[in-house]
């Protein structure tokens, strides 16, 4: 009797340690990127992360979200359809996960996005379900989850079927955005089945050095990313090229009116460093021949650190400087820098003013 009344006891305790346990994904509002990452697959080469309540609160993005547009949306928009679910992003959305693999310009590239959101799941449905558009969203579920697939209707420059874009309720908290194998993806990590890109080993050593916390952070690590043929076959001084480039990570956060962060170019060839070390101290004093102030205070804020596994570029901006920015024009031509022809060709010779010919006083 004694064993009964104990075992009664444990299992309520044993269920919510199998919970807890489970990898399974609980949202709430402001959840942060590292529980979000649990969601995203970890065969994804690129991860980013914007923490939108940050953004938002920067006055350059908050004035020109609040800024109407110029023409009235129309009924299929994105913009609408928020409008109709009653999401205000501006209010609503805490932040954005987003994952990627293949090239920009890769036919084949897969995306996610994965929304840390405040919605009302039935009304956002129902906006869904009456979108105006010329193909209806198909509705459907996973593994429990309601999931719709929306047809891609942006401009293509690839012959071909526009593909399916899918949109999951992943959580109360949580939206799925993007190809319809990496949302399912999403659904079935959100339930603790999978690999995400919290467990990845790959991503492990360079998540541990950034700011989990900050405005921006971002992972790319190229070895299962194609480059584009223009960057794969570069060339710079002394048959410079980015072969040994195997990767990028980094983060940017804004802090006392200051926006401040680093960024790292992967690589463990340590020759190679010391030519990017050189390259980018070579350009910073070049563009400091402008003559701009803010120009030079900006170029002064920026450390370049030769490191073993990379080169490093630290930097603190002060908003103010960035503001009076807008205006500066960098000096035309960086001799050395690149091979190839100019892009820029000089200025032609004044002319003289009409009624005067050239020699006159």
């Amino acid at each position: 009797m004694k064993q009964k009344t104990l075992l009664a006891l444990f299992l309520p305790f044993l269920f919510i340690a199998l919970i807890a346990c489970s990898g399974a994904v609980k949202g709430k509002a402001g959840m942060g990127s590292m529980a979000l990452l649990k969601a995203m697959p970890g065969d994804l080469p690129m991860i980013f992360w914007a923490d939108a309540t940050k953004a938002f609160a920067l006055e350059p993005l908050s004035k020109n979200f609040s800024q109407k547009p110029d023409r009235k949306p129309s009924k299929d928009d994105f913009e609408a359809l928020m409008t109709k679910a009653g999401i205000d992003p501006k209010k609503d959305l805490y932040g954005v996960l987003a994952g990627a693999s293949g090239a920009p310009d890769d036919k084949n590239v897969q995306m996610l996005l994965l929304l840390n959101l405040k919605y009302d799941a039935q009304r956002l449905k129902k906006a869904l379900r009456e979108a105006d558009a010329t193909d209806k969203p198909q509705e459907t579920s996973y593994n429990g989850k309601t999931l719709f697939l929306i047809k891609d209707t942006s401009p293509r420059t690839e012959k071909g079927e526009n593909p399916l874009m899918a949109l999951a309720f992943v959580d109360p908290w949580i939206l799925a955005v993007g190809s319809e194998n990496r949302v399912k993806q999403a659904i079935d990590l959100s339930k603790g089945k999978g690999a995400s890109a919290a467990k990845e080993a790959r991503f492990k050593p360079y998540l541990s050095k950034i700011n989990p916390k900050s405005l921006f952070w971002g992972v790319a690590l190229w070895e299962k990313i194609p480059l584009p043929k223009e960057l794969s076959g570069a060339k710079g001084p002394q048959d410079f090229n980015l072969s040994s480039l195997k990767g990028i990570y980094g983060y940017v956060d804004h802090e006392n009116a200051t926006l401040k962060g680093e960024i790292t170019l992967i690589s463990s060839d340590e020759g190679w460093n010391k030519k990017v070390s050189e390259l980018l101290t070579a350009g910073k004093a070049l563009l400091s021949l402008g003559g701009n102030k803010e120009a030079s205070s900006l170029l002064d804020s920026l450390t370049i650190v030769k490191e073993k596994d990379g080169t490093k570029l630290l930097f603190a901006v002060p908003e103010e400087t960035l503001k009076k920015m807008k205006d500066f024009q960098p000096p035309q031509g960086l001799p050395g820098m690149f091979k190839g022809k100019p892009d820029f060709a000089p200025p032609p010779p004044p002319q003289p003013e009409e009624g005067v010919q050239r020699g006159e006083l």
